[in-house]
């Protein structure tokens, strides 16, 4: 909600297709913005794992279709490795 506020994504960049999805341990914001030429694609990330919060931000801007972008995104999503010491 907070980053749908921001002044950043106003007007003609706000999010479309925005999608609140569990991703593995993963919880996740799936948004695009329109933008000249395409779409920037991105994904919020974020869990808690030994007591730390980790919070990761995708993103990928393409004239490809934005279907496309975004499971290119979760696919790199799915190949984070988050390793305790």
């Amino acid at each position: 909600a907070a980053e749908s506020r921001s002044p950043a994504y106003a007007g003609s960049l706000a999010p479309t297709r925005v999608e609140l999805l569990q991703v593995g341990p993963w919880e996740v914001v799936a948004f695009d913005v329109v933008v000249p030429g395409g779409t920037s694609a991105h994904l919020r990330a974020e869990r808690v794992q030994a007591g730390t919060w980790i919070d990761l931000h995708l993103s990928c801007t393409s004239a490809r279709a934005p279907a496309a972008l975004r499971e290119e995104l979760m696919t790199a999503l799915r190949s984070v490795e988050v390793v305790e010491k």
